[in-house]
């Protein structure tokens, strides 16, 4: 380990490491590092090194047997192959990383389970070989405010967390190929999405579902009445959601819905400033019969419905 007691510039030669055959866990605070990129040797297993200066990996080629890789807030541009040979990592953190632009192709990393890259602003492109990790726990773009290029399908089986809150350009949400039953949360806030696709049905154990302030969101799809665990909905400031799906309509999405179940487990629906001229989706009254709250404020409508009092549940209308 090196620590500082306060930030300092230290030089260290690019072999400066390489002879330490039995190093295992390399542990950096406040060093600056301004010279070439370091090699670090094969036996590495645990890499910390926050505010790693240099543009590229403190790698050369060759198989790797890294577990951990912490360069969180470095000056990391591109990753490029050097991947290929980290097959033994498991959690990598490359937040505030303001000058990465792209994750390059992970599918050699078959034992990832976390990645961090938050607050990555110059994060463009992610790797369509990221969406098929089988062991992926942890995914966070937290205001990863340039992210467009996404993978188009997610098979991630083990994921427990994806959160893609802020990613103001982030448009389009993948398509689920198989059922992710750990995933509790979808944190989209903020985002640029227009829909969601209909295969959200394979999220089987989601809680929680926020949307708040996706302002070119226009549709839900009504697959989402599948969802026997939803708890809550929160879709405000969705400024263009001018109609909420109904659980009944001839959509080939809903054909599977089984009526008396349809979102069992929601109290909390919030549709407070969006669009909608009408309330119908309210009517059926084989759905959300555990809701006990529900938020309609600014919205178009001009008549409550009378449905209203199907809501034995609820303590607190707005």
């Amino acid at each position: 380990m090196l620590k500082l007691a306060a930030p300092e510039e230290v030089y260290f030669s690019a072999q400066a490491f390489t002879n330490m055959r039995r190093l295992r866990i390399f542990l950096a605070r406040n060093v600056y590092h301004t010279g070439d990129p370091i090699y670090f040797p094969t036996g590495l297993r645990w890499l910390e090194w926050p505010d790693y200066n240099p543009p590229s990996m403190p790698f050369n080629t060759g198989h790797r047997k890294l577990v951990g890789l912490d360069l969180s807030k470095s000056n990391i541009r591109v990753l490029g192959k050097a991947f290929e040979f980290f097959r033994n990592l498991r959690s990598v953190n490359f937040s505030h990383c303001a000058l990465l632009s792209e994750i390059p192709d992970v599918s050699s990393l078959a034992n990832l389970e976390s990645l961090d890259l938050r607050e990555c602003t110059n994060l463009v492109e992610v790797h369509q070989s990221l969406g098929h990790l089988d062991k992926l726990v942890y995914l966070n773009f937290l205001n990863c405010c340039n992210l467009s290029c996404f993978p188009r399908n997610l098979k991630l089986r083990s994921l427990q967390n994806l959160i893609l809150r802020g990613c103001s350009k982030f448009s389009r949400f993948p398509d689920i190929l198989v059922q992710m039953k750990h995933l509790k949360e979808l944190a989209l806030h903020g985002t640029a999405i227009r829909e969601l696709p209909s295969s959200v049905v394979n999220l089987v154990e989601l809680k929680g579902l926020y949307l708040e302030d996706c302002t070119d969101l226009k549709n839900l799809p009504c697959s989402i009445y599948t969802l026997q665990h939803l708890e809550r909905i929160l879709v405000d400031g969705c400024s263009q959601l001018s109609k909420f799906p109904e659980c009944l309509c001839e959509s080939s999405d809903c054909t599977n819905i089984s009526l008396p179940l349809a979102l069992p487990s929601v109290i909390n629906l919030n549709v407070q400033r969006c669009s909608l001229s009408e309330l119908s989706f309210l009517k059926n009254l084989h759905c959300m019969s555990s809701l006990t709250i529900l938020d309609l404020s600014e919205n178009k409508f001009v008549s409550l419905p009378t449905c209203i009092s199907q809501f034995a549940k609820l303590q607190q209308l707005f």
